[in-house]
């Protein structure tokens, strides 16, 4: 009975999480959705500060959580209480949820900081925002795609079979920086040619996000777990910048 309900459950976390994901993208480039993170404005009763504040508490609302459950100490405690395979999927419903809600409540701030009128800088500006969303599709598949969304936990679950070991490798988006999710997600909330000021604290607090949780938090648990190999690919390859590193 488990197995079946964590299927039908894993399934649905991926779709939903697929979902929401794909609004967001379109909710930051400012297209296709019915709101986006320049629509409205805040009310009359409302300060800038206050919406500030608000904005900001929905964005910690999201990364907070969201860093903590992916701890591995946090992770060996918690499938204590909750099934192993379906870890994975209760992540990602909550990174829908928390998302869903941040996007719904954001308090829109569309005074203009900059608009980019040249048509070959709009160009780069869109171009950027697509290699965005190139990097954090390419970096999904550039790993075990299936396990990081949990469906290959509950699908093995399923069929009564463990979960293979994946062993440490570099392909594709990989080997040109170490983490192309993390940069592929700076692209696409900087690279837009009308910056309003809610966008730009956004980004703001995303940059500051990725970068602490990219060199502080998952550095070290991926150095932990995979040693001298991750370390030798932490020399080898840049973190979020495809810089060439001089050679030695």
């Amino acid at each position: 009975m488990f197995r079946c309900f964590a299927l039908v459950f894993g399934a649905l976390c991926y779709l939903l999480c697929s979902a929401v994901l794909a609004y967001y993208l379109c909710w930051l480039g400012g297209f296709v959705v019915p709101r986006t993170i320049d629509s409205g404005t805040i009310d009359g009763g409302t300060t800038l500060a206050v919406a500030l504040l608000v904005n900001a508490l929905l964005v910690a609302l999201f990364v907070v959580p969201h860093s903590i459950l992916a701890r591995p100490r946090f992770k060996a405690w918690w499938t204590g209480i909750i099934p192993a395979p379906i870890e994975r999927s209760v992540y990602l419903l909550h990174t829908a949820l928390a998302m869903a809600l941040m996007m719904a409540a954001w308090q829109a701030l569309p005074a203009p900081l900059w608009q980019v009128d040249h048509s070959l800088a709009q160009t780069l500006l869109w171009g950027g925002f697509a290699l965005g969303w190139l990097f954090m599709l390419g970096g999904a598949f550039s790993i075990d795609h299936l396990e990081l969304m949990g469906l290959k936990q509950v699908a093995y679950s399923f069929l009564g079979r463990p979960l293979p070991t994946q062993p440490f490798s570099v392909r594709w988006f990989y080997s040109v920086v170490r983490h192309p999710i993390a940069l592929g997600h700076l692209l696409v909330v900087w690279c837009h040619p009308q910056m309003s000021l809610g966008h730009a604290y956004y980004a703001a607090l995303a940059t500051a996000y990725v970068v602490y949780a990219t060199y502080r938090l998952e550095e070290p648990d991926l150095e932990q777990a995979f040693g001298e190999t991750y370390a030798a690919y932490r020399k080898r390859v840049p973190g979020l910048l495809p810089l060439p590193r001089p050679r030695r």
